[in-house]
Parts: structure tokens; sequence; C-alpha cells
């Protein structure tokens, strides 16, 4: 369950960097995101500061957002234009095929291989970087429109072998005439005006706002340092909290609680128990899902039980070096 208060501060401090992206499921937008300094210098960063409660709506499969979706998705046949998608096809098409033809030098540019070079591979880097910009979500799109669009620009790169940028926008028109379609599996974009509204009337608002009283009486009993680290704790870098959510059982759970949830969830989530093709991925990807989770509170238990054995073992060795002091000193 994706948090808003976890996504806002990650926006903050490394949105440039797509981290929120990133935690939101997004990792193809984290990536543009790195690739363009913050979506094209910031400018996607700053948009990012109204579109993230959309994003908590799609990471964690609201049912508001997603009968939202279907409504659409049976409106339109096809995802419908969208400017700011499309100004990121030209844009990132273009930086991937400038960074190409960058890596030919000047002087074998326009001759022989060299120039066979410039006019043919950044053409392809240009229909990569549409090709990544058109498959973000809840858009589809093959690879192959983009390329085509592509490869209509190489006689203006014969012509000039920097004119990349013909290519990005035919990469670009042809993606959006041809090559885009629905992704099943991913909700559609809620207009702003609507999205607002049902934000501040949502759970996530008024859960945000109940975490913010919370964090600032947290913060006055015990100061910034020992908040900034319940913060990291929330985040769960080593996925321990995850893990005993896909168990089922409590985070003061004892070892034996854990195996035999363990044994439990394994023996019901066992994918040779379904002969169905669909179930029987979900059961495999849930299986494999339990596993992972008891691995790794099998690895945290195990290195806990490490660091408490030589604790005590400090402890006796200074209780011990003690003893020997004051007896020496008695003498």
């Amino acid at each position: 369950m994706a948090h808003i208060l976890i996504a806002y501060v990650l926006w903050l401090v490394g949105g440039t960097w797509g981290l929120h992206h990133f935690y939101l499921g997004r990792d193809r937008q984290a990536f543009i995101w790195w690739a363009t300094f913050g979506g094209c210098f910031g400018l996607g960063w700053f948009r990012d500061l109204w579109r993230i409660p959309e994003y908590i709506f799609a990471a964690n499969r609201d049912k508001g957002y997603m009968r939202e979706f279907e409504h659409k998705r049976i409106y339109y046949s096809t995802p419908p234009f969208n400017v700011v998608r499309f100004c990121g096809e030209l844009i990132l098409g273009w930086s991937f095929g400038v960074l190409v033809r960058l890596c030919v030098p000047e002087e074998h540019a326009y001759e022989g291989i060299g120039w066979l070079i410039c006019v043919t591979v950044p053409p392809l880097a240009t229909a990569l970087g549409v090709h990544v910009v058109a498959n973000e979500k809840p858009c589809r799109a093959s690879f192959y429109w983009p390329l085509v669009g592509a490869l209509c620009g190489i006689p203006w790169l014969i012509y000039d072998s920097g004119s990349i940028h013909y290519s990005s926008i035919l990469a670009a028109i042809f993606v959006n005439w041809k090559g885009v379609q629905w992704n099943p599996e991913d909700g559609e974009e809620i207009p702003l005006r609507e999205a607002i509204p049902n934000f501040f009337n949502s759970p996530a608002w008024a859960e945000m706002k109940e975490s913010l009283k919370q964090l600032y009486k947290f913060y006055q009993v015990h100061g910034f340092e020992r908040l900034w680290e319940e913060f990291v704790e929330k985040l769960d870098p080593a996925g321990e909290a995850h893990a005993y959510k896909v168990l089922n059982i409590k985070e003061n759970a004892t070892e034996k609680q854990i195996k035999t949830s363990y044994r439990k969830l394994v023996k019901e989530w066992h994918p040779d128990k379904h002969t169905d093709p669909t179930k029987k991925a979900e059961a495999q990807e849930k299986f494999m899902e339990i596993q992972r989770a008891y691995e790794i509170l099998s690895k945290i238990q195990s290195k806990r039980m490490k660091m408490n054995t030589r604790d005590r073992r400090k402890e006796e060795d200074y209780d011990q070096k003690g003893r020997k002091k004051r007896m020496k000193d008695e003498f």
C-alpha cells in the first residue's frame, strides 16, 4: 500500500531523479525523469506536485480509479492524444539520437563508415527514446511504429547528419497515429479538475493530515534526528514490514510462528494444486512472494541473533575485565 506522505517526501528530496516514481512502481517514468533531469529540466518534477495523488490511486488500485479507467477504455478504443506525452517522446527521442551522434568524431562524420553510422544508428536510438515514453502507464506501444517513423527521417540525415529532430518528430507522430494501445494492467489518468476535489475528499487526504499531525507531535517530543530515523524505518528498505504482511503475522512474531504461517501458506498456494492456467500463474506468483518473504525474515532474524550474541559477549568481556580490575585494586 503506497503512502502519500512518503511519496511527497521522496518527491521533495529526490524527485529530480524519480525516487517517488520508483516508490510508486513507475520505473519507466523514473528512468525518464533521471535521463532528462527531472522530466525536461524540472518541468515534470514540478507537474508531479499535483499528479502524485493520482499516482497513489493507481499504485493502490483504488476501486474508484479503476472504475474510471474501465469507463474511459470503453469510451476510447485507443488512448486519446496527450500533448505532454507527445512532447516527452520528442525530447527523449531527440536526446537519445544526439547522444549516439556525438559518439562519432566530427572528422569522421562526413565520409566512409562514420557517415554511415551517423545516418543509420541515430534513428534507432531516437525510436528507442520515443518507445520508452510511449509505453509509460497506462499506454502500451510496439517498437515497430516509432522505428518506421524514425527511419523516414533518414533523407534529412543524408543531407545533414545533425538533423535528428526530423526522425524524432516522425517517430512520435507515427507511434501516436498507429502504435499506442491501452495497457490492460494499468489505470487511466483522471483529469486534474476531477482529481483535486476527489483527492481532498478521499481517505488518502484524511490519512495524510492525520499523519502530519502525528509527525509534528513526534518531532516536538523526540526531535528531528529521531523523526528521520522513524521515517527511514517506515520506508521498510529491508522489506521486513511487507514480509510480515505477506505471511499474515504480527511484527513481534516468534520464529516458530513465522515457520508455521509459512508452511501453511506454501501448502495453500502451491501451483500444483491448480489446473487452470490463469489460477496456476497467480498461485505461482503468490508462492514465490511467500518464499521471498520467508527468506527475508529468516535472514533478518539470523542477523539479529548474531548481533545479540556479539553484544552479550562484549558485555561479558566488559564485566570480566571489570572484575579483574576490582580484584587487582583490592590486592
